[in-house]
Parts: structure tokens; C-alpha cells; sequence
């Protein structure tokens, strides 16, 4: 996503060792190459590179993610040796305590209170470890967020460049090949789009994931063909993320209608190429399509029902105060779940690139 060329020759040994890192998954180390290199650009030309920001990005979402996997295991098991250890540490300085001011005995009180700060401090304990969990995820969209204004910015210098959609013939095409920059940049803002739906899902504002994932899928129905791989991601997170924006009207709509594209263009791909058509992904796309239209319908109906006993038109069915919710689509083997920090599953989307 850089254009390495122009950076010096510092900037340059920063970048591949960044790069070599995250290849490594040894993401720690990618965030502080990729920050330092930041910080160097910055100094060297007074501005801010959103190339390297979003590689800074990118290294702390990946960083966030990698620590999220692995809380609730080994991690789980030393936080609570070290609270044992914690806890001990107190007893025996309150016993040393009473000994030197020859308290025979604690009364009921004192206990209540050692019992109420050892709750105290393992509450801030555990909130000190979430909120350690959350910053990478907090840190990369703000970065992110500046990332897109920067783009955003060039984008509006280039607006009279006529061209005719989708700009690429082809999704495999490197961002090194395109010659026109308008083109480039719009490629580069997508995958800020990319990254701040990933984050949002990750973090369940799925509200913000369904806004950041319908930009996405404009921007790649402009730039590739509507059979690229590329397309068919972005409208099946689009998809995934509205599902769950149970909040939202007329989210479960738009659903459906994602998923109806990223079905469509995955056909149209088996249709225009010579690749060979994987029938189990198809299954579950439209088996995940027809459950999809299933809840849709039947939130539909409940909202047909409650409208009609408004206007006293119902069919004498009484309505409950509280309508009965739409359980969530079983998507075993769409979806991966893992747990987040404070116990919380967060979804995580299946491949549609075929």
C-alpha cells in the first residue's frame, strides 16, 4: 500500500522490518516499526503519511486481535496467580499489622472492610486488564479515522478525472500497476473502510460496522467487477454486521438484500471464469440466505400485528406488551465466535473468496 521509493533510505529498513514482523505475527513488534516510522515521515516532512498510518493501523487492530484470542486462557490462569499472590500479600501485612499493634483480634467490621477492598481491587484489576485489551482497538481507529480524512482530502483534489466503472478489470491487480491516482487512492480508502468495519465488529458496534461495510461495497462495486472476490466480501460482511444491528430499522432488510448480492456475484464469478464451483460454500450461503429471509418475514409480520391492534384491527390475538424477539440465525459454519474481554462473543466472519 506504500510507495516505498520515496521514502528514504531509514524509512525504508523501518518499513521492511515492520513488514517482516507482522508476516511473523509477531504484531508488537510490527506496531512499534511502523509507529517509529510514523513518527520519522512525520518529523521529515511536517505531515502526516496516511500509507504508514494505515500500516500502523493495522498492526495495533491485528495486535488487539491476537491478545483478544488468547484472553480467557493462559492469560486467565496467570491473572489469577498473580491475584492469589496479591491476595496473600495483603493478608500477611494486615497480620503483621494487628501483631505490631497488638490487636488480639479483628472485629467484624475490619474484616467486612479488608473483604470489601480485596473486591475493590480485584474489580480494578480486571477493568485495568479490558481497558489494556480495548486501547489497541480504541488507538487504530482513531488512526484510521485520520487515515480516511487524509485520503478523503486527496480524493477531492482529483474529482475531475471522467471514468468509467468499475475502474479495474481485475481485484488482483497491485496498487503499484494502477496508473491513475484517482483510482489508487480510492482502492487505499477502501481498505481503511476494510479495517473500520473489522474493528467495529470485533468491538460489537454493529451499527457502525453496517455504515463503514455499506461504504466499503460502494467503493468496491466502483473499483472491480461485480463477480470479484472482493465484492462478494464486502456485501457478505455487510451482511453479517446488519443481521446483528438489531437496533436499527430496517437493518434485517438490508441483511438480506447484502446477502442476495454476495450470493449473485459468487454465481456470476463460477459463471465468467473456469474456477471450479465450490457447491458446500453455496449450500451455506443460501442456507444462511433463506434463514435470513425467514427473520425478516417474521419481524415483518410481528410489526404488521402490533400495527393492526393499534388501529383496532387486530383479529382479537392478544399482543403482548413485549413482542416476542427474533432468535439469531444459527450460522454454524459461517460464523466463528470467540470470547472478548468481560466474557463477550464476538462474531467473526467467514471467507466468501472463491
Amino acid at each position: 500500500m506504500t510507495e516505498e521509493s520515496s521514502y528514504s533510505h531509514e524509512l525504508v529498513k523501518l518499513l521492511e522490518k515492520g513488514a517482516q514482523a507482522f508476516a511473523e505475527k509477531q504484531y508488537e513488534k510490527s506496531v512499534e516499526y511502523y509507529s517509529e516510522a510514523c513518527e520519522k515521515s512525520n518529523l521529515l516532512t511536517g505531515r502526516d503519511d496516511p500509507d504508514l498510518l494505515f500500516l500502523y493501523a493495522k498492526s495495533l487492530f491485528e495486535n488487539a486481535v491476537s491478545k483478544s484470542e488468547v484472553f480467557g486462557g493462559q492469560n486467565n490462569q496467570e491473572e489469577k496467580a498473580e491475584e492469589t499472590e496479591d491476595d496473600n500479600g495483603m493478608f500477611q501485612f494486615n497480620e503483621q499489622l494487628a501483631e505490631n499493634e497488638e490487636y488480639e483480634e479483628e472485629s467484624e467490621q475490619e474484616k467486612e472492610e479488608q473483604e470489601e477492598d480485596e473486591q475493590s481491587h480485584e474489580q480494578e484489576h480486571e477493568q485495568g486488564e479490558e481497558g489494556e485489551e480495548q486501547t489497541d482497538f480504541e488507538v487504530s481507529w482513531e488512526i484510521l479515522d485520520l487515515t480516511r480524512t487524509l485520503y478523503e482530502e486527496q480524493l477531492n483534489t482529483l474529482q475531475d478525472e471522467q471514468l468509467e466503472t468499475p475502474y479495474l478489470d481485475s481485484d488482483k491487480k497491485d496498487i503499484k500497476e494502477i496508473s491513475s491516482p484517482f483510482v489508487a487512492i480510492k482502492k487505499k480508502l477502501s481498505e481503511v473502510y476494510d479495517l473500520l468495519g473489522e474493528i467495529s465488529l470485533e468491538t460489537e458496534n454493529f451499527s457502525q460496522a453496517a455504515q463503514d461495510f455499506t461504504t466499503l461495497a460502494n467503493l468496491r462495486t466502483e473499483l472491480y467487477p461485480f463477480s470479484s472476490r472482493l465484492v462478494s466480501e464486502a456485501y457478505y460482511k455487510l451482511s453479517l454486521a446488519s443481521e446483528f444491528n438489531t437496533g436499527e430499522a430496517g437493518s434485517s432488510a438490508t441483511a438480506v438484500e447484502a446477502m442476495e448480492k454476495s450470493l449473485k456475484s459468487i454465481k456470476e464469478r463460477y459463471e465468467l471464469s473456469d474456477q471450479e464451483k465450490d457447491e458446500s460454500l453455496l449450500q451455506e450461503m443460501e442456507q444462511r440466505l433463506d434463514e435470513l429471509r425467514k427473520g425478516d418475514a417474521a419481524i415483518r409480520e410481528e410489526k404488521k400485528r402490533i400495527m393492526m391492534g393499534i388501529l383496532g384491527e387486530g383479529d382479537g390475538t392478544e399482543i403482548k406488551a413485549t413482542p416476542k424477539s427474533v432468535p439469531v440465525n444459527d450460522l454454524t459454519g459461517m460464523v466463528k465466535k470467540r470470547k472478548q474481554p468481560g466474557g463477550k462473543a464476538v462474531t467473526k466472519k467467514a471467507k466468501t473468496s472463491k
